[in-house]
Protein backbone atom coordinates (compact mmCIF):
# COMPACT_ATOMS: atom_id res chain seq x y z
CA UNK A 1 0.00 0.00 0.00
CA UNK A 2 1.55 3.27 -1.15
CA UNK A 3 -0.05 7.22 -0.59
CA UNK A 4 1.42 9.35 -3.50
CA UNK A 5 0.04 12.88 -3.90
CA UNK A 6 -3.06 12.34 -2.18
CA UNK A 7 -3.76 8.94 -2.85
CA UNK A 8 -3.65 5.56 -1.93
CA UNK A 9 -2.85 2.47 -4.41
CA UNK A 10 -3.18 -1.25 -3.19
CA UNK A 11 -0.99 -3.31 -4.81
CA UNK A 12 -2.42 -6.81 -4.43
CA UNK A 13 -5.82 -8.60 -3.51
CA UNK A 14 -7.16 -10.54 -1.50
CA UNK A 15 -7.20 -14.50 -2.69
CA UNK A 16 -9.30 -17.56 -2.00
CA UNK A 17 -8.99 -20.84 -2.49
CA UNK A 18 -11.19 -23.00 -5.54
CA UNK A 19 -15.13 -23.02 -4.23
CA UNK A 20 -13.63 -20.95 -0.93
CA UNK A 21 -14.89 -17.90 0.74
CA UNK A 22 -13.18 -17.93 3.78
CA UNK A 23 -10.26 -15.37 4.36
CA UNK A 24 -6.99 -16.18 4.68
CA UNK A 25 -5.10 -15.32 7.23
CA UNK A 26 -2.42 -13.92 5.05
CA UNK A 27 -5.17 -11.00 4.04
CA UNK A 28 -5.92 -9.47 7.38
CA UNK A 29 -2.70 -7.21 8.05
CA UNK A 30 -2.98 -6.02 4.38
CA UNK A 31 -6.72 -5.43 5.29
CA UNK A 32 -5.59 -3.91 8.09
CA UNK A 33 -3.44 -1.72 6.94
CA UNK A 34 -5.86 -0.54 3.99
CA UNK A 35 -8.64 0.20 6.78
CA UNK A 36 -5.93 2.53 8.93
CA UNK A 37 -4.95 4.45 5.73
CA UNK A 38 -8.50 5.02 5.56
CA UNK A 39 -9.78 5.62 8.72
CA UNK A 40 -6.54 8.15 9.19
CA UNK A 41 -6.32 10.14 5.84
CA UNK A 42 -9.97 9.22 4.33
CA UNK A 43 -12.58 8.57 6.84
CA UNK A 44 -15.47 9.80 4.98
CA UNK A 45 -14.26 7.09 1.63
CA UNK A 46 -17.01 4.88 0.20
CA UNK A 47 -15.74 1.75 -0.46
CA UNK A 48 -16.69 -1.29 -2.73
CA UNK A 49 -15.77 -4.41 -2.04
CA UNK A 50 -15.83 -6.19 -5.14
CA UNK A 51 -16.33 -9.97 -4.98
CA UNK A 52 -14.89 -12.98 -8.14
CA UNK A 53 -14.71 -16.09 -8.67
CA UNK A 54 -12.94 -18.19 -11.60
CA UNK A 55 -15.41 -19.80 -14.19
CA UNK A 56 -15.54 -23.40 -12.97
CA UNK A 57 -18.57 -23.16 -11.48
CA UNK A 58 -22.33 -22.55 -12.86
CA UNK A 59 -23.01 -18.46 -13.30
CA UNK A 60 -25.28 -18.49 -11.04
CA UNK A 61 -23.20 -20.85 -8.25
CA UNK A 62 -19.82 -17.98 -8.95
CA UNK A 63 -22.24 -15.08 -8.32
CA UNK A 64 -23.28 -16.43 -5.11
CA UNK A 65 -19.73 -17.26 -4.20
CA UNK A 66 -18.21 -13.82 -5.32
CA UNK A 67 -20.75 -11.98 -3.08
CA UNK A 68 -19.73 -14.49 -0.05
CA UNK A 69 -16.09 -13.59 -1.17
CA UNK A 70 -17.11 -9.82 -1.09
CA UNK A 71 -18.73 -10.33 2.52
CA UNK A 72 -16.31 -12.04 4.15
CA UNK A 73 -13.80 -9.10 3.46
CA UNK A 74 -16.10 -6.41 3.97
CA UNK A 75 -17.03 -7.96 7.37
CA UNK A 76 -13.79 -8.02 8.22
CA UNK A 77 -13.19 -4.67 7.85
CA UNK A 78 -16.16 -3.63 9.53
CA UNK A 79 -15.97 -5.93 12.22
CA UNK A 80 -12.51 -6.37 13.30
CA UNK A 81 -10.87 -3.28 11.02
CA UNK A 82 -13.03 -0.69 12.34
CA UNK A 83 -14.25 0.87 9.74
CA UNK A 84 -17.94 2.42 9.37
CA UNK A 85 -20.60 -0.30 8.16
CA UNK A 86 -22.33 2.62 5.96
CA UNK A 87 -19.12 3.33 4.26
CA UNK A 88 -17.90 -0.51 2.85
CA UNK A 89 -20.37 -2.09 0.84
CA UNK A 90 -20.07 -5.63 -0.97
CA UNK A 91 -21.02 -6.71 -4.34
CA UNK A 92 -20.35 -9.38 -6.87
CA UNK A 93 -19.15 -10.17 -10.52
CA UNK A 94 -18.63 -13.39 -10.28
CA UNK A 95 -17.25 -15.18 -13.11
CA UNK A 96 -18.02 -12.01 -15.32
CA UNK A 97 -15.30 -12.46 -18.31
CA UNK A 98 -14.59 -8.62 -18.63
CA UNK A 99 -13.57 -8.78 -15.47
CA UNK A 100 -11.52 -11.95 -14.91
CA UNK A 101 -7.58 -11.61 -14.57
CA UNK A 102 -6.78 -14.77 -16.40
CA UNK A 103 -9.82 -15.80 -18.84
CA UNK A 104 -11.52 -18.99 -18.86
CA UNK A 105 -8.81 -20.52 -16.09
CA UNK A 106 -9.96 -22.26 -13.24
CA UNK A 107 -8.22 -24.83 -11.11
CA UNK A 108 -4.41 -23.95 -10.22
CA UNK A 109 -4.49 -21.30 -13.15
CA UNK A 110 -7.22 -19.58 -12.25
CA UNK A 111 -6.22 -18.18 -8.62
CA UNK A 112 -6.12 -14.72 -9.47
CA UNK A 113 -9.96 -14.93 -10.76
CA UNK A 114 -10.66 -16.31 -7.05
CA UNK A 115 -10.15 -12.74 -5.74
CA UNK A 116 -11.62 -9.31 -4.27
CA UNK A 117 -10.64 -6.06 -4.77
CA UNK A 118 -11.06 -3.02 -2.67
CA UNK A 119 -12.07 -0.49 -4.70
CA UNK A 120 -12.49 3.43 -3.23
CA UNK A 121 -15.54 5.12 -4.56
CA UNK A 122 -15.66 7.66 -3.46
CA UNK A 123 -12.64 9.61 -1.11
CA UNK A 124 -13.88 12.44 0.58
CA UNK A 125 -12.02 15.11 1.80
CA UNK A 126 -8.41 14.69 3.03
CA UNK A 127 -8.65 14.04 7.00
CA UNK A 128 -5.26 14.21 8.40
CA UNK A 129 -5.66 11.62 12.22
CA UNK A 130 -4.68 13.88 15.27
CA UNK A 131 -1.49 13.99 16.63
CA UNK A 132 -0.87 13.32 20.15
Amino acid sequence: MTQLAGRTRLDTAAYFGFGDAALGEQAKPLLDDFANVIRNSHSQALITVEGFADPAGSTAFNKRLGQARADAVRDYLVGTAGLPAEQVRAVSYGEDKNRQVRPDAFGEAGQDNRRVGLIVDYAGPRTTAPTT
